[in-house]
C-alpha cells in the first residue's frame, strides 16, 4: 500500500540540514527512520529524496568515508526501491569529479562499481565508472589491466545480450 510521506519528509529534511551543520553523522543518521519508512510503505517520491540528501550530506561535510559507507548501506537494504538507488548513484556518478584528490576519486569509483555490479538499472552508470578506471589505467600505462577492465565489462554485456536473443528466440 503506497503511501505520501512528503510532508514528514520535508521536516526531516529540514532538520537533518540544521543539524549537518554541527555534526553530519548525526544528521544522516536522523534520516535513517524517515528513509526506512518510506521505503517500507513504497513510497518512491519521498525515499529518492531522502537517499539523495543523506548522500549530498556527506559530500557537502567532506564526509568521505561517511559517505561511501552511506552508499553501501542504503544499496544493500530489503526492499529497497531501485529508482531511488539508481538517482543517487548518477548522483555521486556526478560527484567524483568534484572529490578533493585523486585516490578519493578511485575510492568513489570503486564503491560505486562495487554497488553497481550485477544490477541492470545501472548498468549505464557502471559502464562509465569502468571507462573511468581503463582511462587511468591508460594513463598510467598499465594497459594490460585496462585491457582488462575493459573485456570483462563487454563479456558481461556480451552474455546479456547472448542471453536475451536466445531467450527472443526460444533457444536456450
Amino acid at each position: 500500500m503506497e503511501q505520501n510521506y512528503t510532508k514528514q519528509v520535508d521536516e526531516a529534511l529540514l532538520k537533518a540540514r540544521d543539524l549537518a551543520q554541527k555534526d553530519v553523522v548525526a544528521a544522516v543518521e536522523s534520516l535513517n527512520n524517515i528513509e526506512k519508512l518510506t521505503r517500507l510503505c513504497a513510497d518512491m517520491k519521498s525515499n529518492t529524496r531522502v537517499v539523495q540528501y543523506m548522500a549530498k550530506l556527506c559530500f557537502e561535510g567532506q564526509k568521505w568515508d561517511l559517505l561511501m559507507e552511506t552508499i553501501m548501506t542504503l544499496s544493500k537494504k530489503r526492499l529497497l526501491i531501485k529508482m531511488a538507488i539508481a538517482k543517487m548513484v548518477r548522483d555521486a556518478v556526478a560527484m567524483i569529479e568534484k572529490m578533493p584528490s585523486e585516490e578519493l576519486k578511485m575510492k568513489l569509483i570503486e564503491t560505486l562499481r562495487t554497488v553497481t555490479a550485477g544490477k541492470i538499472y545501472v548498468e549505464v552508470e557502471r559502464a562509465r565508472l569502468t571507462s573511468m578506471v581503463v582511462k587511468k589505467l591508460e594513463a598510467e600505462g598499465k594497459l594490460d589491466e585496462a585491457g582488462a577492465q575493459e573485456l570483462g565489462a563487454r563479456l558481461n554485456k556480451g552474455e546479456c545480450l547472448l542471453f536475451e536473443v536466445c531467450f527472443r528466440l526460444d533457444d536456450f
